[in-house]
């Protein structure tokens, strides 16, 4: 099969997420790349907030979310994740904050090389050809993220104030998160 047709019928598939979709805060960026001829988005994130209780061998597509949510927290978003927290379950419970990801597969190397040199001027760090051979991938990784046990034994290990701590300090990582993406898609825009 050749790119263009891999292209079509990728881009044609229904969204298997668990979201269902494409994260508002993203989808500029995915759709200024699957309009290039030379890119096509396999997956995509903008960036979320969570609390996750791990499966066994810390399994992602087993993990139960409690809450989710792909925008900074605001008085809703503070009342839910609350929520979940007021009978936490008796296994360990995360609160993780997770910068954007971004899987592009690419029509040759050196459009890799373009689409990588972009992701780092646009500041993601964390960007690099992932496959090479016939399918060429570029992931880029976000490094805005935290990773903080706030329940254990089905009791609260954290207090508010350092709830509220947290949740300053997601707000202001998906920001800066968000405006990575926006410098991102002036970078594609030139590619």
């Amino acid at each position: 099969m050749s790119f263009d047709n891999d292209k079509k019928v990728f881009l044609g598939k229904q969204d298997k997420s668990r979201k269902g979709g494409i994260d508002k805060n993203i989808k500029g960026l995915v759709d200024l790349i699957n309009k290039n001829p030379c890119y096509y988005t396999t997956s995509s994130c903008a960036g979320r907030i969570v609390l996750l209780k791990p499966a066994e061998h810390n399994r992602k597509d087993k993990a139960e979310w409690l809450f989710v949510s792909h925008e900074k927290i605001g008085k809703k978003q503070h009342d839910q994740l609350k929520d979940s927290l007021r009978n936490p379950p008796n296994e360990t419970v995360w609160f993780k904050q997770e910068g954007a990801i971004l899987h592009v597969r690419c029509r040759a190397f050196d459009d890799a090389v373009r689409l990588v040199k972009a992701s780092k001027e646009a500041a993601f760090k964390h960007a690099g050809i992932s496959s090479f051979g016939r399918k060429i991938m570029v992931e880029v990784i976000d490094t805005e993220r935290i990773d903080a046990p706030v329940s254990r034994e089905g009791k609260l290990i954290v207090d508010d104030d350092y709830l509220r701590f947290l949740f300053e300090e997601c707000n202001s990582k998906l920001s800066r998160t968000i405006k990575k993406i926006r410098r991102m898609e002036k970078y594609i825009k030139k590619l």
